[in-house]
């Protein structure tokens, strides 16, 4: 079981988020550690958790205190395995070597550094509020605090080549970085990026440019020893994400803060995406829940397949009744692999995931094979 912490404070929006986030407020930043604290003092969930993630927004405008007050709150309400990850997301030019070693002596033992570019100008693009060489000095200051650390990229923004993200890419192998995860950009309605291109004052990356990105992106990080161990996250033997890789097998995970999402026992729960909505629920209720789904036997098996696929690890093709014919057309396509009683996308099936995954369970719905074999 895992437990993942909205923190929904940001210095500036990025153009490209559409996550919930606002403004930082000190003031509003400490009647939200208040309400937090409660929401979580308020839960009855009783099973042990293997991982906690801090994400957002931006978490690391809290202070290394407030982390500590966060996490010996959880400690009080839930109980812990002995190697359990603590992961902090934090963004280049707002943390020092000393803020760092404090994230580490407060607890945190794994940090995910959102630099996603070394290019000025791409950064520019995304909004981003940190420089190519604030992004490296704080990459120097991170792998010199934590053994066990991750870098965001992104790749397909506008105006970027393979020569810009080589360099980026050559650039960070130089730190040894044990985990990266590499993202495509997403153009999210009610976003600034979106309403650039929709203007027509920036112009997307094509589809067969994004794709050569991606390939070459995977070419060169295999070449480098990562593990290719899901879409878009690389590590070293031993590094995965024990977090998101419990997501990815639909393990139970419990969200605390505006718009986090909860799943026990196959019910999906989601708090309200307002903090001033959330502050007055937990302060009425205890609970910021605006929404559960109990999912049914089917959502339970597509959820399954969907997840499964985006891991290396794919899915066991025992379990589920997939056309022989769609699996072969998949395979000599060189779109996914089969091997003894695994079913596993290849980097090219990475690539049209989305479409392989409907068309398995379109045919599985033809077929009126719904239900495991």
């Amino acid at each position: 079981m895992g437990i993942y912490i909205h923190v929904p404070f940001c210095i500036k929006k990025c153009n490209y988020c559409d996550f919930y986030s606002i403004g930082f407020d000190e003031e509003y930043k400490n009647i939200f550690l208040r309400t937090l604290l409660k929401e979580i003092d308020a839960c009855t969930y009783k099973k042990k958790c293997r991982s906690i993630y801090l994400g957002g927004g931006t978490p690391s405008l809290l202070r290394p205190e407030e982390i500590q007050l966060i996490l010996d709150t959880l400690y009080r309400k839930f109980s812990f395995e002995d190697t359990i990850e603590i992961t902090l997301e934090a963004n280049p030019g707002i943390l020092d070597l000393k803020r760092l070693k404090d994230y580490r002596l407060a607890g945190i033992n794994r940090l995910s550094l959102g630099i996603q570019s070394l290019n000025g100008n791409e950064l520019r693009i995304l909004g981003r509020i940190h420089s190519p060489e604030e992004a490296i000095n704080t990459l120097r200051a991170v792998s010199q605090t934590f053994g066990n650390f991750s870098v965001d990229l992104i790749y397909g923004i506008p105006g970027q080549s393979r020569q810009t993200l080589n360099h980026t890419l050559q650039t960070i192998s130089t730190f040894d970085i044990p985990h990266v995860s590499l993202y495509e950009l997403s153009y999210h309605e009610n976003t600034k990026l979106y309403d650039s291109i929709k203007k027509g004052i920036i112009e997307p990356v094509s589809d067969d440019e994004v794709a050569g990105l991606y390939l070459y992106c995977c070419d060169l990080l295999c070449k480098k020893n990562y593990l290719h161990y899901e879409i878009s996250n690389f590590s070293f033997e031993g590094y995965q994400c024990i977090h998101n890789l419990n997501y990815w097998l639909r393990g139970d995970y419990i969200g605390f803060g505006p718009s986090a999402h909860s799943m026990i026992d196959n019910v999906r729960f989601c708090n309200v995406s307002d903090i001033s909505a959330y502050i007055e629920k937990i302060e009425k209720n205890g609970t910021a829940c605006i929404q559960k789904t109990i999912l049914s036997e089917m959502d339970i098996i597509e959820e399954e397949i969907m997840l499964g696929l985006r891991t290396s690890y794919g899915i066991d093709r025992r379990k589920y009744s997939f056309s022989q014919d769609i699996i072969n057309r998949l395979e000599r396509g060189g779109f996914i692999l089969t091997r003894a009683d695994r079913l596993s996308l290849t980097h090219k099936g990475m690539l049209v995931s989305n479409t392989i995954i409907i068309m398995l369970l379109k045919k599985r719905l033809a077929h009126n094979c719904c239900e495991p074999a």
